[in-house]
């Protein structure tokens, strides 16, 4: 309940978001076949922190969810928050193979902040900061939380073409980039994160780039087989 009415508190602006939590909460549950008591690992590509939010979400509503592990880019602001309780976006830009995580400001980590500290002040003190220097760090006691139920990983393009090209090989199956990207972090930090729980990914896949055909053909010019990839086990 202090949940669903943090998320009213947010106003009318943020209903769209709201059901598009419920809708991939939703999601999320339904593809993954475990024993009702299981625990998993989620594992999310995301740049703007929304899809890794709803499953934060879900597992406050009851969901039996371990670890989330927040997949990066080389716009890795998100990856550096959870490692150091530091956001700090005064950093180069880079445009990837996956931009929808081509992010330097994530608008939905605070909302994630306000879950965690209750407060509200200190949420418009930190983005007052962000607003006034790029950066802000949260207190010992908000990042202790943070780091017990988030991990950080981030890759590159090459990492992610080669990731595609062995997925590819071994699978016979063509994964977009943004996938890509979760399951290097998944391979990168499942040993360490409490169960194999695979990654899943959101983002339809974009027509491939010049630069990732050129590297990765002939298969990369093959067409992935659903309109997106959800990875489950």
């Amino acid at each position: 309940i202090p949940l669903l009415r943090q998320l009213h508190q947010l106003g009318p602006g943020a209903a769209p978001d709201r059901l598009l939590y419920l809708r991939r909460t939703a999601t999320c549950c339904g593809t993954r076949r475990s024993q009702p008591d299981q625990a998993v690992n989620v594992c999310v590509p995301t740049g703007n922190f929304g899809n890794i939010l709803a499953a934060y979400y879900a597992r406050e509503m009851g969901v039996p969810i371990d670890r989330l592990i927040c997949a990066s880019n080389s716009n890795n602001v998100l990856t550096d928050f959870i490692r150091t309780g530091r956001y700090d976006r005064n950093r180069a830009f880079h445009n990837t193979i996956s931009p929808s995580m081509d992010i330097l400001i994530s608008s939905n980590l605070e909302r994630l902040l306000l879950a965690l500290t209750q407060d509200d002040e200190q949420v418009k003190d930190y983005m007052a900061q962000l607003s006034a220097t790029g950066t802000y760090q949260v207190s010992d006691r908000v990042r202790e939380k943070l780091q017990k139920r988030f991990a950080g990983y981030f890759c590159d393009d090459a990492e992610t073409k080669a990731v595609i090209g062995r997925i590819y090989q071994k699978y016979d199956y063509l994964i977009d980039p943004h996938t890509a990207v979760a399951f290097d972090a998944w391979s990168s930090t499942g040993a360490t994160t409490g169960g194999p729980d695979p990654p899943a990914s959101w983002s339809p896949p974009p027509v491939p780039s010049s630069s990732a055909t050129a590297s990765s053909a002939p298969w990369a010019r093959r067409r992935s087989r659903t309109g997106w990839s959800c990875w489950t086990s």
